[in-house]
Protein backbone atom coordinates (compact mmCIF):
# COMPACT_ATOMS: atom_id res chain seq x y z
CA UNK A 1 0.00 0.00 0.00
CA UNK A 2 2.79 2.70 0.53
CA UNK A 3 4.87 2.01 -2.46
CA UNK A 4 1.67 2.59 -4.32
CA UNK A 5 0.81 5.96 -2.89
CA UNK A 6 4.56 6.71 -3.10
CA UNK A 7 4.42 5.93 -6.97
CA UNK A 8 1.10 7.97 -7.44
CA UNK A 9 3.25 10.69 -5.54
CA UNK A 10 5.92 10.21 -8.18
CA UNK A 11 3.49 10.43 -11.04
CA UNK A 12 1.92 13.33 -9.64
CA UNK A 13 5.25 15.26 -8.87
CA UNK A 14 6.12 14.11 -13.06
CA UNK A 15 3.11 15.47 -14.60
CA UNK A 16 2.80 19.05 -12.05
CA UNK A 17 6.83 19.42 -13.22
CA UNK A 18 5.75 18.54 -16.63
CA UNK A 19 2.59 21.27 -16.85
CA UNK A 20 4.79 23.90 -15.16
CA UNK A 21 7.90 23.42 -17.50
CA UNK A 22 5.56 24.05 -20.08
CA UNK A 23 3.18 26.96 -18.64
CA UNK A 24 6.98 28.83 -18.12
CA UNK A 25 7.60 28.06 -22.37
CA UNK A 26 4.44 29.24 -23.09
CA UNK A 27 4.75 32.79 -20.92
CA UNK A 28 8.14 33.21 -22.24
CA UNK A 29 7.35 32.89 -25.24
CA UNK A 30 4.30 35.48 -25.02
CA UNK A 31 6.85 37.76 -23.51
CA UNK A 32 9.14 37.15 -26.34
CA UNK A 33 6.54 37.59 -29.23
CA UNK A 34 5.45 40.90 -28.03
CA UNK A 35 5.61 44.02 -29.75
CA UNK A 36 7.36 45.71 -27.36
CA UNK A 37 11.21 44.57 -27.67
CA UNK A 38 11.92 46.20 -24.46
CA UNK A 39 9.97 43.67 -22.07
CA UNK A 40 12.10 40.72 -23.84
CA UNK A 41 15.49 42.80 -23.46
CA UNK A 42 14.93 42.93 -19.99
CA UNK A 43 14.03 39.49 -19.54
CA UNK A 44 16.93 38.60 -21.70
CA UNK A 45 19.56 40.93 -19.45
CA UNK A 46 18.16 38.84 -16.44
CA UNK A 47 17.66 35.45 -17.44
CA UNK A 48 19.82 34.70 -20.83
CA UNK A 49 22.42 33.16 -19.63
CA UNK A 50 20.30 30.31 -17.95
CA UNK A 51 18.29 29.67 -21.39
CA UNK A 52 21.78 29.35 -23.23
CA UNK A 53 22.34 26.75 -20.26
CA UNK A 54 18.85 25.04 -20.35
CA UNK A 55 20.12 24.62 -24.31
CA UNK A 56 22.95 22.94 -22.91
CA UNK A 57 21.55 20.95 -20.44
CA UNK A 58 18.26 19.57 -20.65
CA UNK A 59 18.11 17.90 -24.00
CA UNK A 60 14.45 17.30 -23.48
CA UNK A 61 13.44 21.00 -24.16
CA UNK A 62 16.57 22.24 -25.85
CA UNK A 63 14.46 22.59 -29.17
CA UNK A 64 11.20 24.72 -26.91
CA UNK A 65 14.47 26.97 -25.93
CA UNK A 66 15.62 27.57 -28.88
CA UNK A 67 13.22 30.15 -30.42
CA UNK A 68 14.05 32.44 -27.03
CA UNK A 69 17.95 32.60 -27.58
CA UNK A 70 19.32 36.19 -29.06
CA UNK A 71 22.85 36.99 -30.57
CA UNK A 72 24.09 39.54 -32.38
CA UNK A 73 24.63 39.26 -36.14
CA UNK A 74 26.69 41.04 -39.12
CA UNK A 75 23.60 42.91 -40.10
CA UNK A 76 21.74 44.09 -36.75
CA UNK A 77 23.56 47.10 -35.49
CA UNK A 78 24.31 45.78 -32.30
CA UNK A 79 20.66 45.00 -31.31
CA UNK A 80 19.54 40.95 -30.47
CA UNK A 81 18.05 38.95 -33.19
CA UNK A 82 16.41 35.72 -32.54
CA UNK A 83 16.77 32.75 -34.39
CA UNK A 84 13.73 32.72 -36.58
CA UNK A 85 14.27 36.15 -37.17
CA UNK A 86 18.23 35.00 -38.70
CA UNK A 87 16.08 32.28 -40.24
CA UNK A 88 13.39 35.26 -41.60
CA UNK A 89 16.09 37.39 -43.30
CA UNK A 90 18.07 34.69 -45.06
CA UNK A 91 18.83 34.75 -49.10
CA UNK A 92 17.10 31.73 -50.99
CA UNK A 93 20.20 29.99 -52.17
CA UNK A 94 21.33 30.05 -48.24
CA UNK A 95 21.63 26.68 -46.94
CA UNK A 96 22.95 27.37 -43.68
CA UNK A 97 23.05 29.35 -40.39
CA UNK A 98 26.55 30.79 -39.91
CA UNK A 99 28.16 31.67 -37.09
CA UNK A 100 31.86 33.21 -35.89
CA UNK A 101 32.60 33.39 -32.37
CA UNK A 102 34.82 36.27 -30.87
CA UNK A 103 36.06 37.81 -27.65
CA UNK A 104 33.75 41.02 -27.82
CA UNK A 105 31.21 42.40 -30.58
CA UNK A 106 34.01 44.57 -32.14
CA UNK A 107 36.60 41.98 -32.79
CA UNK A 108 33.70 39.49 -34.54
CA UNK A 109 32.23 42.19 -36.84
CA UNK A 110 36.00 43.07 -37.92
CA UNK A 111 36.87 38.91 -38.37
CA UNK A 112 38.80 38.24 -41.81
CA UNK A 113 36.51 35.08 -42.41
CA UNK A 114 33.41 37.34 -42.82
CA UNK A 115 34.15 39.49 -45.61
CA UNK A 116 33.22 37.48 -48.53
CA UNK A 117 30.12 36.27 -46.28
CA UNK A 118 29.20 40.58 -45.99
CA UNK A 119 29.90 40.88 -49.42
CA UNK A 120 27.45 38.09 -50.47
CA UNK A 121 24.92 40.09 -48.23
CA UNK A 122 24.83 36.75 -45.90
CA UNK A 123 24.05 37.35 -42.25
CA UNK A 124 26.40 35.99 -39.71
CA UNK A 125 25.69 35.07 -35.81
CA UNK A 126 28.14 37.17 -33.86
CA UNK A 127 28.52 34.95 -31.05
CA UNK A 128 30.70 37.29 -27.98
CA UNK A 129 29.38 34.85 -25.20
CA UNK A 130 31.30 31.52 -24.88
CA UNK A 131 27.96 29.75 -23.53
CA UNK A 132 26.80 31.12 -27.63
CA UNK A 133 28.96 28.76 -29.27
CA UNK A 134 28.13 25.64 -27.25
CA UNK A 135 24.43 25.97 -26.88
CA UNK A 136 24.39 26.50 -30.76
CA UNK A 137 26.72 23.47 -31.44
CA UNK A 138 23.57 21.39 -28.94
CA UNK A 139 21.17 22.56 -31.12
CA UNK A 140 22.82 21.08 -34.25
CA UNK A 141 20.02 22.87 -36.38
CA UNK A 142 17.33 25.26 -36.32
CA UNK A 143 14.21 24.90 -38.83
CA UNK A 144 16.28 22.27 -40.95
CA UNK A 145 19.00 24.49 -41.37
CA UNK A 146 22.63 23.46 -39.75
CA UNK A 147 25.00 25.93 -38.13
CA UNK A 148 28.38 26.57 -39.70
CA UNK A 149 31.16 27.98 -37.95
CA UNK A 150 32.74 29.99 -41.19
CA UNK A 151 36.49 30.26 -38.85
CA UNK A 152 36.27 26.30 -38.88
CA UNK A 153 34.37 24.89 -41.51
CA UNK A 154 35.30 24.59 -45.30
CA UNK A 155 33.07 26.79 -46.33
CA UNK A 156 31.39 26.09 -49.72
CA UNK A 157 30.06 29.25 -51.01
CA UNK A 158 29.87 27.90 -54.89
CA UNK A 159 33.20 29.80 -55.63
CA UNK A 160 36.68 28.42 -56.38
CA UNK A 161 39.62 30.71 -55.71
CA UNK A 162 43.04 30.30 -57.46
CA UNK A 163 45.31 30.11 -54.47
CA UNK A 164 48.54 31.59 -56.36
CA UNK A 165 46.60 35.01 -57.62
CA UNK A 166 45.31 35.22 -53.67
CA UNK A 167 48.87 34.60 -52.05
CA UNK A 168 49.95 37.11 -55.15
CA UNK A 169 47.56 39.15 -53.95
CA UNK A 170 48.37 38.85 -50.71
CA UNK A 171 52.14 39.89 -50.59
CA UNK A 172 51.09 43.02 -53.28
CA UNK A 173 49.74 43.91 -50.91
CA UNK A 174 52.21 43.63 -48.15
CA UNK A 175 54.53 45.22 -50.02
CA UNK A 176 52.20 48.22 -50.54
CA UNK A 177 52.05 48.20 -46.39
CA UNK A 178 56.15 48.25 -46.56
CA UNK A 179 56.05 44.71 -44.62
CA UNK A 180 58.20 43.07 -47.85
CA UNK A 181 60.76 40.44 -46.82
CA UNK A 182 62.41 39.76 -50.14
CA UNK A 183 64.64 36.92 -47.98
CA UNK A 184 61.90 34.92 -47.06
CA UNK A 185 62.20 33.12 -50.68
CA UNK A 186 58.45 33.26 -51.26
CA UNK A 187 58.23 36.33 -53.14
CA UNK A 188 61.14 35.82 -55.56
CA UNK A 189 59.79 32.51 -56.59
CA UNK A 190 56.59 33.62 -57.08
CA UNK A 191 57.79 36.87 -59.15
Amino acid sequence: MFLVRSFKRVELVRIMRKRLVRKAFDMILGISCSENRDDYEAFWENYGKFLKLGCMEDKENHKRIAPLLRFFSSQSNEELISLDEYVESMKPEQKAIYYIAGDSLSSAKNAPFLEKLNEMGYEVLLLIDPMDEVSLTNLNSYKDKSFVDISKEDLDLGMHVNIRTLFLNILLLLTELNFENRSCGAYSILM
